[in-house]
């Protein structure tokens, strides 16, 4: 195990984490960004698997949070405000007339303090001052990744605050298990361990009901291609086709078991374990034309996201399990990636 550090840009750190297994990952202090992971195939070659950036400039003007630590509030909040303790509180409507993803000054955009913590961990940190992206409280949030020769990568989130607040983290990567750049995602076998997903409205905010996938195109039980049934997914007419569903994770203890992923070309496999209870699966439709790493070009459907979290707009859902965080209470999150090859 190592980890190598250097410069990204003119105010960016790199840290580079490899295993004794050929497996490697790359991650930056903006947006605590992972950039990429390099993951060997059924013959033993190894290559990047998550949709990458060419340069610093690159991720501080892409819109897509390629990578990104997402927060304070991952996913939408109903029009961009909410209540705490019965005092209102509103968000930028960067989506409109909804609040996504913290906003234009939420966690992708801020330039995290790093540390090396062993050979196989690096902990990113920052302070999100009182009023920040209109959220109330200071909060001390830090990100932790590991890269293990178990060939597992841990992301580990936490938060404290000095008064109440809402946290709710994931990571935004997008990946294509056949190698960045290496054409679409659906051909890519999912399971998802999820017997229902959040009803929407037509601006993706969850109307409070659960729906059973039961066979329709949302029904991931056992392993499909993503292409399969893509263009039969419910979506209003504002949203490009494809995935964009919020799943309810059937939990199973701690850590549960959220997805499988197998890309059948390279043999590559990818299972996610997590402790939050939803994630969005995403097959980037908005995806056209992003300029990537390496001279590659990112097009529709080009990576697929599994981004565990707490349910959208659960502030204005009681219903829904609390995000608000207070003074005294830690946040802490999990989850796990694990690589193989078939």
């Amino acid at each position: 195990m190592s980890v190598r550090e250097q410069l990204f840009g003119a105010d960016a750190r790199r840290f580079t984490i490899a295993n004794a297994n050929g497996l490697s990952c790359s991650l930056i202090t903006f947006g605590a960004t992972l950039v990429s992971l390099r993951a060997p195939d059924r013959g033993g070659t190894a290559e990047n698997i998550v949709l990458s950036l060419e340069s610093l400039d690159h991720y501080q003007n892409t819109p897509n949070f390629l990578g990104s630590t997402v927060g304070r509030f991952a996913n939408r909040i109903g029009g961009a405000a909410f209540l705490i303790d019965g005092v209102r509180y509103e968000v930028p409507a960067n989506e409109a007339p909804n609040h996504l993803h913290g906003g234009p000054e939420g966690f992708h955009q801020k330039n995290w303090d790093a540390s090396i913590l062993d050979d196989q961990t690096v902990r990113f940190r920052c302070e999100s001052p009182d009023g920040e992206g209109g959220y109330p409280g200071n909060a001390h949030v830090t990100v932790t990744y590991t890269l293990n020769d178990g060939n597992e990568l841990i992301t580990t989130y936490g938060a404290e605050t000095d008064a109440p607040t809402l946290v709710n983290m994931t990571n935004h990567a997008y990946w294509n298990l056949a190698g960045a750049g290496r054409g679409d995602v659906l051909g890519h076998h999912v399971r998802l361990e999820s017997d229902a997903y959040l009803e929407v409205d037509e601006g993706l905010i969850p109307t409070g009901r659960r729906i059973v996938v039961d066979g329709g195109p949302l029904d991931f039980r056992e392993a499909r291609r993503i292409g399969e049934r893509i263009s039969e997914a419910p979506l209003a007419p504002r949203w490009k086709r494809g995935y964009d569903h919020c799943f309810v994770i059937r939990q199973d203890g701690e850590m549960s078991l959220a997805a499988t992923v197998h890309e059948p070309a390279s043999g590559r496999k990818m299972t996610v374990h997590t402790s939050q209870p939803t994630f969005m699966f995403y097959t980037g439709n908005s995806l056209d034309g992003v300029q990537g790493a390496g001279g590659c070009m990112y097009s529709q459907y080009g990576g697929f996201c599994l981004e565990m979290q707490h349910h959208p707009d659960a502030p204005n859902h009681p219903e829904f399990p609390s995000t608000i965080l207070r003074p005294g209470e830690i946040y802490r999150e999990r989850t796990i990636h694990r690589f193989s090859s078939l």
